[in-house]
């Protein structure tokens, strides 16, 4: 069972990684101040030193940096809401301070910048409770896994687990 902590707001973690197609990025740039969701679940470090690693790589991919910005207190305490956790303590690697965010969460593009080795995406965590756009996306974002069949699901958790293995080689 994951053990409740105590976080002090504004929490901040990030994500390193590669961005594998180009029309992704080009796809936020156009979508500054809207929302996003992810189809996976996205794990993160309170470390800014650990994103960065696996940020930074070859010439052939966009290497970008995802910080997430949790703001306000009831993305923390609503039990119905919760969409992520701190998971260190069960990570086999818990210097990386792991916080782990779950399928469908739902972001606000803030901004995206060049820096010298990679892209900077802002995400903000967002408040369903206050956005009816926020509650139309989660609502389509669970559409689409109540559809996956009983046979897509090792396909699209074997997919998840080679995307984790293939940064962790990189």
């Amino acid at each position: 069972m994951i053990k409740d902590v105590t976080l002090v707001l504004p929490l901040i973690v990030y994500r390193g990684q590669a961005q594998w197609d180009a029309t992704e990025l080009e796809k936020l740039h156009t979508n500054i101040g809207g929302l996003i969701s992810m189809n996976i679940f996205l794990s993160t470090t309170v470390d800014y030193d650990v994103a960065t690693i696996y940020a930074a790589g070859d010439n052939r991919h966009t290497f970008v940096l995802y910080k997430i910005t949790v703001n306000k207190i009831d993305t923390i305490n609503d039990k119905q809401c919760q969409t992520f956790a701190d998971i260190s303590q069960y990570s086999a690697i818990t210097d990386e301070k792991e916080i782990l965010f779950s399928m469908s969460t739902v972001f606000k593009v803030i901004s995206i910048k060049a820096e010298k080795l990679f892209w900077v995406i802002d995400l903000e965590l967002t408040s369903y409770k206050e956005d009816k756009n926020v509650q139309k996306l989660i609502s389509e974002v669970k559409n689409y896994l109540y559809q996956i069949s009983d046979e897509q699901l090792p396909l699209i958790a074997f997919k998840q687990l080679f995307t984790i293995n293939s940064h962790n080689h990189a």
